[in-house]
């Protein structure tokens, strides 16, 4: 069976592209009747998320190019096989965000998370606004500079070696790789959308946007701030120039303001 993979680094925002991909090839009045409660069950049912689930135990879709079955996963490199079965992968979505905006959402969801997660910190797991407010944000973004992940479980390795390997992946298979910007898809759905768009097909992306609105709620924990260059409103000046300087000619290759 072909597949379609949706990679990216942990919250830069494949959660929402699989949302919108699931509301674009799903039959509207069977969604608008989903059990509230059961949602997500259904979505990640229907697009399985690695590697808590077989990547082909997902539904298959008839799309533009055959029939697929869609995965999402954070795995830092392309995924060749699952138990020891060569997965068909023949085209692949990546999903990039700002690593500033990547970082304070990996925090938040952090704390969120914090009774299944503080075991794994010596720093408290406190809210965003409280670790500015005691200055351990400090801590926390060193860590990523150095590491390029605040992460010591998640298996998704650096966020910057993943921007890395997804460009040289796009440049050698161009046309079999869609780099979602998540940027762009918050400023103009439509456009940012395009090209997943069109390969997936079904309901345009605009009733795909209203029933996600709808039913991921932002703000609600997990779906968090969803507007671009948060970081700017949050991070202290002088660390988000230490950033600039370390990692600017990355950002600048990557069309993301310096």
């Amino acid at each position: 069976m072909q597949t379609f993979g949706i990679y990216s680094y942990p919250r830069s925002g494949s959660n929402w592209v699989r949302n919108i991909v699931f509301a674009m090839l799903t039959d509207p009045a069977w969604r608008a009747n989903l059990d509230f409660d059961n949602r997500r069950e259904y979505t990640e049912n229907y697009i399985p998320g690695h590697p808590e689930k077989d990547p082909e135990s997902g539904r298959s879709f008839n799309i533009s190019k055959g029939e697929f079955k869609i995965f999402k996963t954070h795995h830092p490199t392309v995924i060749q096989q699952f138990n020891d079965r060569v997965l068909d992968t023949r085209f692949y979505c990546y999903v990039v965000r700002h690593p500033l905006d990547v970082f304070l959402s990996y925090l938040n969801y952090l704390h969120f998370n914090r009774d299944a997660l503080q075991w794994a910190y010596s720093l408290p797991l406190l809210s965003v606004d409280d670790h500015v407010r005691t200055g351990t944000i400090n801590d926390f973004l060193g860590m990523f500079m150095a590491c390029g992940t605040i992460s010591t479980i998640d298996g998704a390795g650096s966020w910057f070696s993943s921007i890395r390997y997804w460009m040289n992946i796009k440049r050698e298979y161009n046309d079999f790789v869609f780099v979602v910007k998540y940027e762009d898809c918050v400023a103009d759905p439509v456009s940012g959308f395009s090209e997943v768009a069109n390969f997936v097909g079904g309901s345009s992306i605009e009733e795909a946007l209203e029933w996600c609105s709808k039913t991921y709620p932002k703000d609600g924990g997990f779906f968090w701030k969803m507007r671009p260059e948060y970081y700017k409103e949050i991070l202290p000046k002088y660390e988000i120039i230490k950033f600039r300087d370390r990692m600017g000619k990355m950002l600048e290759e990557l069309e993301f303001e310096v």
